[in-house]
């Protein structure tokens, strides 16, 4: 049995952490690699509401989002 709790809020945990230091990288000028670390939070944003939705981790197993 998967716990879905606990795999949200491992997506969302990563994903405030990315956020941070995309928010620190664009403050200091390194866009490049902000915007980097900005599309890494908002990619497990979206792994965490596919796991709520579907009550099942196996559809974000992998980077492939159409899967």
């Amino acid at each position: 049995m998967v716990n879905i709790v606990k795999h949200i809020s491992y997506w969302r945990n990563g994903a405030e952490e990315d956020w941070e230091v995309a928010k620190q990288l664009i403050e200091s000028d390194k866009i490049r690699h902000g915007l980097f670390f900005l599309h890494m939070a908002l990619e497990k944003i979206l792994k965490a509401r596919i796991c709520r939705s579907t009550n099942d981790d196996g559809s974000v197993k992998s980077r492939n989002m159409l899967t």
